[in-house]
């Protein structure tokens, strides 16, 4: 359960276009996320996966969703061992409708799941 918590704050923040920020919820209006369908989540989610399991660091690994146009991207970096465990940086950037979304993060790869750690 901690995995997919943690997953799911890593792909939330990913959609956000930073560009924008309130005290309440609305600062999710404009945001990429507000514009992903299911599908769209599914290949960006995917892809992340795939990207930190499979991809060099400084190489992107695409996705994109030709029903709705919405794509993006996840660029390992800085991949090394701590604690026995392989931690990875990750740039995650998404595009839907002309907004775009871009964030940083450092997962370790414990116990078979990608989890969020700090620096």
């Amino acid at each position: 359960m901690k995995y997919i918590s943690q997953l799911f704050l890593v792909l939330v923040l990913s959609f956000f276009s930073f560009t924008s920020y309130a005290d309440n919820w609305s600062f999710l209006d404009g945001s990429v996320i507000t514009y992903f369908t299911d599908k769209d989540n599914e290949l960006m989610q995917a892809n992340v996966i795939s990207a930190l399991n499979k991809t060099p660091d400084g190489k992107k690994s695409m996705w994109k969703n030709p029903s709705t146009g919405a794509w993006g991207y996840a660029m390992p970096s800085k991949t090394a061992v701590k604690n026995g465990n392989r931690c990875r940086n990750v740039t995650v950037f998404n595009s839907a409708r002309q907004t775009t979304g871009q964030a940083v993060y450092r997962l370790c790869k414990i116990k078979n799941q990608w989890e969020i750690v700090g620096n």
